[in-house]
């Protein structure tokens, strides 16, 4: 059971540090975290283990692979979230690191999804310091497994070759890496839509590596510099059905759009490493042969950026997974006849597809037919979703530049 600690107490460690609950933090089915405070006033984040206890079987290993954890991280503590501290507390274990503050990689793309500007030189050099991180992790033994925009804080920085101070990429939630010649970690999950083929158990290359960091790495370029997410259904990454990024992104160059094509290919052997991904981010390596694209997407592929839902002069924008709301349509007339959760709603690289909530009260109607709830519908120009009263106009929206 989690250890619900009250602000105010105070754990020691063996260490000799002293740490003060200031609050509770997120509480996940592997950890319960904290937001703590040091004896010299450094506001800090801990997360104590629930999964893997004092007691269980792989308490042993468990401690080992932290401790080779920490020794790691530190080496490259520049580019990744450091663990500071770990100790055993009423039997479950704690890990204590730097606390991190501000937005992470997904909200800025969330953002720029929402018509906020964050310019190609900037995409650009947040790509490059992400691949240059997994490239760092990797020469330490690492492999990531659980890489994803969330995992991404952007954190202030000085530029070397202009010394301006920007927000770039900082690496974090190394739980469920993998060390080089080690088992695949107890507390290891991966993330739905940043899994690589051989996350999947059975399928060849099974279990993840470094080359499983260098697939998710190509999803993330994708939606840093091409502004989509690379595939086109759930599946689709297993078969590589996503359009060359040129496709999508025509202002993108020839040589950084093929390594990030080649890195979302099925067969680990066929990606590049995350060092040439790096190389050619940076501009200071061609793309090698065996890795520029041999053929070109249809460009009937690209997909729109986001999905509008119009009415009464409103327009509520989906640009990712997410779900119908009757919060996020309150106002509109017809609201209140829109469940909590109504419909789901799915972007890939094909277009916007939408799905029934059974729990819904009222059904959700797709130009006058109602949608299923199993299976998904596609979403297209000028399509009428309703719900009773409640009536929303379809647009897509493209972004180009």
């Amino acid at each position: 059971m989690p250890i619900l600690y009250a602000p105010g107490t105070v754990l020691n460690s063996p260490s000799g540090k002293e740490y003060t609950i200031l609050k509770a933090g997120p509480r996940g089915g592997q950890a319960t975290c904290f937001y703590v405070q040091d004896q010299n006033g450094v506001e800090l984040f801990m997360k104590m283990f629930t999964e893997v206890t004092a007691l269980s079987p792989e308490a042993a290993e468990f401690v080992e692979r932290q401790a080779h954890l920490l020794r790691i991280l530190h080496e490259i503590s520049d580019f990744v979230c450091v663990d500071l501290d770990f100790f055993m507390k009423d039997g479950c274990f704690c890990k204590v690191s730097e606390l991190m503050t501000g937005d992470t990689l997904e909200d800025r793309l969330n953002r720029a999804a929402e018509g906020h500007t964050w310019g190609q030189e900037d995409r650009l050099l947040n790509a490059s310091v992400l691949a240059f991180t997994v490239a760092e992790i990797h020469d330490q033994g690492l492999a990531h497994l659980d890489l994803k925009p969330e995992n991404c804080f952007l954190a202030e920085r000085v530029i070397r070759s202009t010394g301006e101070r920007k927000p770039v990429v900082k690496l974090l939630d190394f739980d469920g890496a993998l060390i080089e010649g080690a088992p695949l970690p107890p507390t290891y999950l991966g993330t739905v839509n940043y899994w690589s083929p051989e996350h999947t158990p059975g399928r060849a290359g099974y279990p993840p590596r470094k080359a499983a960091d260098v697939f998710t790495l190509g999803v993330m370029l994708y939606e840093v510099l091409a502004n989509s997410y690379p595939f086109r259904d759930p599946s689709g990454y297993l078969h590589r059905q996503a359009p060359h990024p040129q496709e999508v992104a025509p202002w993108l160059p020839a040589d950084v759009s093929d390594v990030m094509w080649h890195c979302l290919a099925p067969a680990p052997d066929d990606r590049p490493t995350s060092h040439e991904v790096h190389q050619v981010l940076l501009g200071t390596a061609e793309v090698p042969a065996r890795l520029r694209a041999t053929a070109v997407a249809d460009p009937s592929l690209a997909a729109p950026t986001r999905l509008a839902l119009v009415a009464d002069g409103r327009r509520i924008r989906f640009w990712k997974d997410d779900t119908l709301t009757r919060a996020g349509v309150r106002g509109l007339p017809g609201y209140e006849y829109v469940d909590s959760q109504q419909a789901m709603i799915r972007r890939s690289t094909e277009g916007f597809w939408a799905a029934h909530v059974p729990e819904a009260t009222n059904p959700t109607c797709l130009n006058g037919l109602p949608l299923a709830s199993e299976g998904w519908s596609p979403l297209k120009q000028g399509d009428v979703l309703e719900v009773g009263p409640f009536r929303v106009q379809v647009e897509m929206e493209w972004d180009r530049a």
